[in-house]
Parts: structure tokens; C-alpha cells; sequence
């Protein structure tokens, strides 16, 4: 085949399998014919734009102005809360690289639960909430498995590390802890590698290492580590998420990037 034709044919490919990933990366919505045909000209800019070397916005590392006296963590929850115990450090220490374990306090169910009623208050969405100004500094917060449970139970967090499930194998996973805080989230699983069907995501699969890590570069913008989204035979590692406006962020992978709403966290 001569070299146009292949130039060609690997177009035609990447910009429908950036359609079938879109399709992965949008909440639960059923798509019109209208929508295909738009997320397909979306596609083609989409390929266009990844043989230009000029940097995307969200590359350049922009961020969204905040006020980060508007934090949801109260400025003296940090100094209330006790230590957790020596094994529990161990294990946080053994399970995240260049953790400071010295900062490390527990957070309490009813601290963990005021923080989301305050998000969900403000519309705030989870790329706001785990980029606060709280998780910004130098104090850490570590939840348990019993706190994730029960409090995220209570509220519509739209994130693709789910608390817990089942694998395509039927087996369960849970999220052990979380740990938030020094510019950094952490979600710790009880196993690796693990494949699943995510509901909130039009119930596509979605591959969670043990640690799934979260470094955070502002306001709105965070790096993400542990993830990968499954299309077709590819495999798209998600790599940031960055807001862009109230309603809308972007999602960069290995295979692109594509803007999505950014769904506010809910009471149920």
C-alpha cells in the first residue's frame, strides 16, 4: 500500500476509535444520531490538532483563578485530628512513595462528610473538591475504608476510582483508603489490576492499578497515574484532568484528549 494511502488509513482508523472513546469518557446519557455526527467532527479536529506540535492550553499547564479561602477543609480541622497508629503509618508509608508520614492525620466520618456537603452546597465538582486549597499544602488526611463507605455512600461523586465492585471475573475489589493531602491524592485497593464495569461511565471498562495516584498542579488540575480505559483492542491511559470552566473539563490520554461536563457532587 503506497504511503498516502497508509496516511490515509490510519486517519480514518484514529478518528473512529477517538469517537468510541469519547463514547467511554462521557457520564451516563444516551447519544443521538445528531451527537455521533458531531463527536465525529470533533474526531477529525481532534487528529488534525495531534500533528500540530503547537502545545494544547491545558499543556502550558493553565490554571483556573480560585479563592483559596474558600477551602472546604476548615483551617483548624488539621490540628484536631489524631495520628493514625503505628501500623496503619507502616502500611501508608509502604504504599505511597515519599509519603511524609508525620503529616498524616485521620479524618473522622463527620469531618469527611461535612467537606462533601459543603462541595455539594457549592456545585462544586470533584476535579474542585480533590483540588482544594486543603489538599494543597503540606497536612494530609487519611481516610479509612469504613469513612469511604459510608460517607461516599451518601453522595454523587462522579470519579472513575470507584469505592468498590466487582471485576468483569465477578470478584469483588475495595478501596482500602484514601489519602489526601501534600499536593497529592492517593486511592489505595485491596488488589491489582483489576478490570471493571464502571455504571456512571455508560458502563464501560476500566482497569484501576493498586494505587491510583493524583498529583495536583492548581486549582482545577490534577495529573493522573493507575488508570486505563479499555476501546475496543486500544488502551487509553488517562493522564489529566484539567477544569476549563464550571460546567466543563478536559480529559487528556495516551490516545487524545476531549472536553467533557463536569458533573457537581450530590446528595442522594
Amino acid at each position: 500500500m503506497a504511503a498516502a494511502s497508509w496516511g490515509r488509513y490510519f486517519y480514518h482508523m484514529l478518528a473512529a476509535f477517538t469517537v468510541k472513546l469519547f463514547a467511554v469518557l462521557r457520564p451516563s446519557a444516551r447519544v443521538s444520531h445528531r451527537s455521533r455526527s458531531m463527536a465525529f467532527a470533533l474526531a477529525a479536529i481532534l487528529v488534525t490538532a495531534s500533528s500540530s506540535r503547537q502545545p494544547r492550553p491545558a499543556d502550558r499547564g493553565a490554571l483556573l483563578p480560585a479563592d483559596d479561602s474558600a477551602s472546604v477543609v476548615p483551617g483548624t480541622l488539621w490540628r484536631s485530628l489524631a495520628a493514625p497508629d503505628a501500623a496503619t503509618l507502616d502500611w501508608l508509608s509502604k504504599r505511597i512513595p515519599g509519603l511524609d508520614a508525620g503529616t498524616v492525620r485521620t479524618l473522622s466520618m463527620e469531618a469527611f462528610d461535612a467537606m462533601l456537603t459543603d462541595a455539594a452546597n457549592r456545585n462544586l465538582s470533584p476535579v474542585d473538591f480533590f483540588t482544594d486549597a486543603g489538599f494543597r499544602g503540606r497536612e494530609a488526611y487519611y481516610v479509612p475504608q469504613a469513612t469511604l463507605t459510608s460517607v461516599f455512600g451518601r453522595y454523587e461523586v462522579r470519579v472513575l476510582t470507584a469505592v468498590s465492585g466487582h471485576d468483569t471475573d465477578g470478584q469483588p475489589f475495595q478501596m482500602s483508603g484514601l489519602v489526601l493531602g501534600g499536593g497529592r491524592i492517593d486511592a489505595l485497593y485491596d488488589r491489582d489490576d483489576f478490570t471493571f464495569v464502571h455504571p456512571d461511565f455508560d458502563n464501560n471498562r476500566y482497569t484501576l492499578a493498586a494505587r491510583v495516584s493524583q498529583g495536583i498542579l492548581g486549582p482545577g488540575d490534577m495529573t493522573i497515574s493507575g488508570i486505563t480505559a479499555h476501546v475496543s483492542f486500544l488502551h487509553a491511559r488517562i493522564q489529566r484532568i484539567t477544569k476549563l470552566s464550571p460546567t466543563l473539563a478536559r480529559i487528556k490520554t495516551s490516545l487524545g484528549s476531549r472536553n467533557k461536563p463536569a458533573m457537581p457532587i450530590r446528595r442522594r
